[in-house]
């Protein structure tokens, strides 16, 4: 290899010689290549030489050596990538000497470029990422689909997710292979022989069970919350607003925090706020009714934002659940009854589709304000809450027990008989 800097003119027009020393080889095809090397002379060298010898076992089919697989795990990165690129290290031998450090930092790259939302970017590498440092995997050589099994496992049986989480990991984890093999990492997916649990396993997994509030709470929410001082982000008018909105409309969380002062329609005979597709869970663009009351509130509160403005100082999706919990202390309501369901964020659309069953709210209707794709996630809530609803109409019965019809005759006419 021959090594030599190249020239070139500053902005005064003085010709100067670079910082780094650049290396020219023929490689195993007889294709001229250059490419930059180091600032130090002597290391310049070195790498040469290195290149050199791979190129020239290139030609003989041997592998490279234990000297020369650490020189392309630690060498300079830009050099071995270049190399891998014209074929004279082979891709999958490369990824073999990486670590799992590195290849998540490349699988993160390319979900953030690849046309992904960051928030699914973020899910999907977050989970890959947590399987991947549990197992306690440092390189592709160490990946056993017994072992990722063992660590799922052990995070259903401790609570950390469900059945249905389960398959989501699995998912992430096929995706992560598929990506290894098409960047010519592996040969195969090492994880394609993993599976998703059934669908009886997800039918028996209780998961997490919320609760509505009533309409009580809800005022008690929103009449303390107005009063109460700035916390995670936002004053206590604000938040009792976006819990008011959410309340009134089902919108979640991460649907809230999309919206800007241009999402709402306040003047007109129906006013509304509208929510882009890319912030709905369908990806569909939905657009919701306002309540008179709430339209005020909004025009006090947005009037002085400007049309791009975000609308709500909504802090993010982790932290929502424990803002509401503790506004729900400071206005004395338990963020979990005696049978275990919570009050979390999410709670306040399981509380619209609650009041839309308990206000006589036809199935239809609801399914369309709730927007769901299946009747059968609205008439649950709705069969939900009509029972209660029974349960509470068969308690008032009069009681079976010996004298009880006495009792109760009793208790209707004062005590006298007629």
């Amino acid at each position: 290899m021959r090594i030599y800097k190249n020239s070139y003119k500053d902005r005064f027009g003085q010709t100067r010689p670079s910082s780094k020393w650049y290396g020219e080889f023929r490689d195993h095809t007889e294709q001229l290549r250059r490419l930059p090397l180091l600032t130090d002379k002597a290391a310049s060298d070195e790498a040469g030489r290195k290149i050199d010898r791979l190129v020239a076992l290139k030609l003989s089919g041997v592998s490279p050596d234990a000297d020369l697989s650490r020189w392309l795990l630690s060498g300079p990165q830009k050099v071995v990538d270049m190399l891998a690129k014209w074929g004279v290290v082979d891709q999958a031998r490369l990824a073999g000497t990486k670590t799992m450090v590195q290849h998540l930092a490349d699988f993160e790259q390319d979900l953030a470029t690849g046309g992904n939302t960051s928030k699914h970017a973020t899910v999907v590498f977050a989970r890959v990422k947590r399987i991947l440092e549990g197992c306690g995997f440092r390189s592709l050589g160490d990946i056993q689909r017994d072992a990722i099994k063992a660590f799922l496992n052990s995070l259903r049986k401790e609570g950390s997710f469900g059945a249905k989480t389960y398959g989501y990991y699995v998912r992430e984890l096929k995706a992560f292979g598929k990506w290894l093999v098409r960047s010519g990492r592996t040969r195969e997916n090492p994880f394609s022989h993993l599976e998703a649990l059934g669908a009886k396993a997800v039918s028996q997994d209780v998961g997490k069970q919320r609760r509505a509030l009533t309409v009580h709470e809800i005022s008690r929410l929103l009449a303390r919350t107005q009063q109460e001082a700035f916390r995670f982000g936002m004053v206590g008018s604000e938040r009792a607003l976006v819990y008011r909105l959410a309340a009134e409309t089902g919108l979640r969380a991460s649907e809230l925090a999309s919206l800007t002062r241009a999402s709402f329609r306040l003047t007109g005979k129906n006013p509304s706020v509208i929510v882009a597709a890319s912030a709905t869970k369908n990806a569909k663009m939905a657009e919701l009714p306002l309540r008179p009351v709430t339209v005020r509130l909004l025009d006090e509160h947005l009037k002085m934002k400007l049309p791009a403005a975000k609308a709500f100082c909504i802090p993010p999706n982790t932290q929502t659940a424990r803002m509401l919990r503790a506004d729900l202390a400071a206005a004395g309501i338990a963020d979990k009854d005696p049978q275990g369901r919570v009050v979390d964020f999410h709670a306040l659309r399981h509380t619209f589709l609650t009041l839309l069953a308990m206000s006589g709210v036809h199935p239809k209707v609801a399914q369309d304000l709730a927007r769901h794709s299946d009747i059968n996630l609205t008439l649950s809530r709705y069969s939900h809450t009509v029972l209660e609803q029974r349960s509470e109409a068969v308690a008032k019965l009069p009681g079976f027990e010996e004298g009880a019809d006495e009792g109760a005759q009793a208790s209707t006419s004062g005590g006298k008989e007629p």
